[in-house]
């Protein structure tokens, strides 16, 4: 919105310019954990803002909903055998 380039976000923050990238484009995960903190930080800085969410709470929101997705294909695959089971049982 300003005018910037990524490459010259990295010279005025002291951020890679792949990292920035990453944000950007809505991917923290790319970003090491050990320099997640640190990129949010100056990025959030140097942009002037709150960033809405960090990334160690979107990794848990995002680890919580994959768990549900477990539990939904295991009860999902417990019915199909049930009903295939039943199927070959019932008379002709």
């Amino acid at each position: 919105m300003r005018g910037i380039t990524l490459h010259q976000a990295e010279a005025a923050c002291g951020i890679r310019w792949d990292f920035l990238q990453a944000l950007e484009r809505g991917h923290p995960g790319y970003i090491p954990h050990a320099q997640r903190r640190r990129v949010f930080k100056r990025y959030r800085e140097f942009l002037g803002m709150d960033l809405p969410v960090a990334p160690e709470q979107s990794s848990q929101v995002r680890a919580a909903s994959s768990h549900w997705s477990v539990y939904l294909v295991i009860g999902a695959s417990v019915v199909l055998l049930l009903a295939m089971t039943l199927n070959l049982m019932a008379p002709f």
